[in-house]
C-alpha cells in the first residue's frame, strides 16, 4: 500500500467520493488506526474483504489527486508561504509591514 499517512491526508480531501462502507473502513483504519481484524469484526466482512476495499479505495483516492491535484497544490502553497516567513525574519522590513505581511500569511495557511 501506499505510504499510509499520504493516503490518510487524501481520504481527508476526497473521502467523500467514497461508498458509505468504503468510507467506514478508510476511517477506520487511517483515523481510528484499526487492525484489518478489528474492522473486519466491526463491518461483519473477512480480513480479505477489508484489505480489497482499502486497495480500491486507495486506487480512487490516488485517482482524484492525479486528476485534482489538491494536495500537491496545498503542499507547494505551504512551501511558499514557508518562503515568505523565512525571507520575512530575514528582512529589515517595517515592522508594521511585517506584522501585516505575516497576519496575511497565517490567514493563508487557515485555508489549507
Amino acid at each position: 500500500m501506499q505510504d499510509i499517512m499520504k493516503l490518510s491526508i487524501l481520504f481527508d480531501y476526497y473521502g467523500g467520493v467514497l461508498t458509505d462502507k468504503q468510507a467506514d473502513v478508510c476511517d477506520m483504519y487511517f483515523n481510528q488506526n484499526l487492525s484489518l481484524g478489528e474492522i473486519s469484526e466491526i463491518m461483519g466482512i473477512t480480513r480479505q474483504g477489508v484489505r480489497d476495499s482499502l486497495k480500491k479505495s486507495e486506487k480512487i483516492l490516488l485517482f482524484h489527486e492525479e486528476k485534482l491535484g489538491i494536495y500537491k497544490k496545498d503542499l507547494n502553497v505551504a512551501s511558499l508561504i514557508n518562503k515568505i516567513d523565512t525571507l520575512l525574519d530575514e528582512s529589515d522590513i517595517n515592522p508594521d509591514y511585517m506584522k501585516k505581511i505575516k497576519k496575511i500569511t497565517d490567514e493563508i495557511k487557515n485555508l489549507i
